[in-house]
């Protein structure tokens, strides 16, 4: 409850300095990692022992992401890459935006570039790519940035955060949502970074 409390708290903010929780200590919780389609990472959640599914759960982030590469390979032709780049993160309401069109601009036969539209207020542009033709994408700018924020190598507070060391992967990152889900190694505590993501940082 304590964690979800910080996670209001710090909604709209670059992060949490002070909101580190001290390493869970439950024996009878493991961790697994879901896969959320919304923010296109895989997340550790803490479970009882008990509840755990040796045949459906993850055990590392890694067996997570094969997973859906597996998903996604039943039916994408092409090389699976985790997170969908043609499209926004974040919860589906308002992620994205429709853009205008510059004065004088018009669609090139490559497609259409971020440097000719605009963006709603609150949103930014990136560039999507499908059947060779560029197209922008007008996503909101609190989603990006904190994503950026869950995903970056340090915490708030300048503290290095876990690394899992799984190579061949997007991020090395280790990813909850609040500090319950999270169970950390010893010597590093769980810090809520913004409404949306928590990990382990460096004590």
């Amino acid at each position: 409850m304590f964690a979800k409390h910080i996670a209001l708290i710090c909604f709209g903010f670059i992060g949490c300095a002070s909101s580190k929780a001290p390493p869970i200590s439950r024996p009878d919780l493991v961790q697994k990692y879901d896969y959320d389609d919304d923010w296109m990472e895989c997340f550790a959640v803490s479970v009882k022992k008990a509840d755990f599914n040796v045949t459906t759960d993850f055990k590392t982030r890694k067996e997570c992401i094969s997973a859906v590469k597996s998903r996604e390979s039943v039916v994408a032709t092409k090389p699976f890459v985790l997170g969908d780049f043609n499209n926004c993160i974040g919860p589906p309401k308002d992620r994205r935006a429709l853009y205008k069109l510059k004065p004088n601009e018009s669609t090139w036969k490559h497609g259409l570039y971020c440097s000719q539209v605009i963006c709603s207020d609150g949103y930014d542009c990136k560039r999507g790519l499908a059947n060779k033709r560029s197209f922008p994408i007008c996503c909101l700018t609190e989603y990006e940035r904190n994503h950026f924020q869950g995903l970056a190598k340090t915490c708030p507070d300048g503290s290095l955060a876990y690394d899992l060391q799984e190579s061949g992967w997007k991020s090395k990152t280790m990813l909850g949502k609040n500090c319950e889900e999270l169970k950390c190694k010893t010597g590093f505590a769980c810090q809520q970074v913004n409404a949306f993501f928590a990990k382990c940082c460096k004590i």
